[in-house]
């Protein structure tokens, strides 16, 4: 994670600070880069690239001539701006991969069990629609990826616990990297049987069931990334999450 990245990450979460503690609302001004700058002490260079970060997020827009003025206040563009600066300093911390997956495993366990309880006839048609996703990108480890995170991620949305998502989001860009370069091992056929089970047991309203289930599907590719023989090199691992 490179120096650029971590000043962008710092100037987004003070950005969702004082976007939240002036209570500002769409279409009113920010300081200019130079009085940022003073504030936060940083170089206008990096709150330049912070602000083309936010703007990317949607928090902000970038008018030529005229500023920088809030684009969104609503929870879209300002969770996405907390999950990304989160990731970046998780990468920082450098945690091990067991606690990573430890945390996962954590919070996957209650949402999909919160899920059961909550969820309504439209939050199973969004699942069915994931469900689909990853059934047309088996053969695409990307897609299968990122359709897979979108299954994990829905289900924490209707658990609705916006701060569990946060958590969840960070710790899957957190995890991408390693999960995209694994060798073989569980085929995506038996990765939807089990997204299949969750979704089921999530329907019929039977939050154990889902909360077991979610966990052993958890734990199960915890042991296959943790497998010595299954470790990303390091120069992928770079690469991917640089990006």
């Amino acid at each position: 994670m490179n120096q650029s990245a971590n000043g962008a990450a710092s100037v987004v979460a003070r950005l969702v600070d004082l976007i939240m503690t002036d209570n500002l609302a769409p279409g009113d001004p920010l300081p200019s880069v130079r009085e940022l700058a003073q504030r936060w002490k940083l170089g206008r260079n990096v709150v330049r690239d912070g602000l083309l970060h936010a703007q990317v997020l949607g928090l902000v827009q970038i008018r030529p001539r005229s500023g920088v003025v809030v684009r969104a206040v609503d929870h879209g563009p300002i969770i996405a701006a907390l999950s990304q600066t989160l990731a970046i300093g998780l990468r920082q911390q450098d945690p091990s991969l067991v606690h990573l997956w430890q945390a996962r495993a954590i919070i996957e366990m209650e949402t999909a069990a919160e899920a059961a309880r909550r969820r309504l006839p439209e939050d199973l048609q969004r699942l069915d629609h994931c469900l689909l996703e990853m059934q047309q990108a088996h053969a695409d480890r990307a897609r299968f990826v990122q359709a897979d995170e979108r299954f994990h991620l829905t289900i924490a949305e209707i658990a609705g616990n916006p701060v569990m998502r946060i958590l969840l989001d960070a710790l899957l860009k957190v995890l991408r990297p390693h999960r995209m370069y694994l060798p073989p091992g569980e085929s995506a056929e038996q990765t939807m049987a089990t997204h299949t089970a969750i979704y089921t047991v999530i329907a019929e309203g039977d939050s154990a069931q889902a909360s077991r289930i979610m966990g052993e599907h958890c734990h199960r590719h915890a042991r296959r990334l943790l497998n010595p023989s299954a470790r990303l090199p390091a120069s992928r691992l770079v690469s991917v999450s640089s990006a």
